[in-house]
């Protein structure tokens, strides 16, 4: 994964290969041989790791789903029924394309000019909602951190 992050399209040489690959095995090494309560460093990793793939991503999963439902309806649309495809852009950025066969079945549902025009009237209500959702969910984290926090505060003696 790491390889890919970083060498996406170019073939990675075996040397450089092997470097990380050292990398990766000998810096788990390296906190064994000298801090030998690895059990703290596990316990502070799982803890951040739990926060945030228990409580920040699915909270950032969702409101980013639901802008996109206001800003965009029918590319959202096209996301929940798996109606596009992935296309390599020219600056190696891939690239949203929506499937023809979905846009057809679109434009005979709905006429774009009264849509724009409904849509327009009500964005400012959807914003207005969407921004309280984030205020209201942003709470979900607060609480996961919270928790984090009093996990490793001492309670009594």
């Amino acid at each position: 994964m790491i390889k890919n992050l970083f060498w996406r399209k170019e073939e990675v040489s075996s040397k450089v290969e092997f470097i990380l690959n050292i990398l990766f095995t000998g810096i788990p090494l390296i906190f064994a041989l000298f801090y030998t309560n690895i059990s703290t460093i596990l316990a502070y990793v799982g803890a951040i790791t739990g926060f945030a793939l228990i409580y920040v991503f699915p909270v950032m999963v969702h409101l980013k789903r639901m802008r996109l439902k206001i800003e965009s309806p029918l590319l959202a649309e096209a996301i929940d029924k798996n109606e596009f495809e992935v296309e390599q852009g020219p600056d190696k950025s891939p690239q949203i394309a929506l499937k023809d066969s979905f846009l057809a079945r679109s434009n005979e549902r709905i006429d774009f000019g009264e849509e724009q025009m409904r849509h327009a009237k009500s964005k400012d209500q959807l914003m207005s909602r969407y921004y309280w959702q984030c205020l209201f969910h942003s709470f979900i984290p607060l609480y996961g951190f919270l928790i984090v926090i009093f996990q490793f505060v001492p309670i009594g003696n």
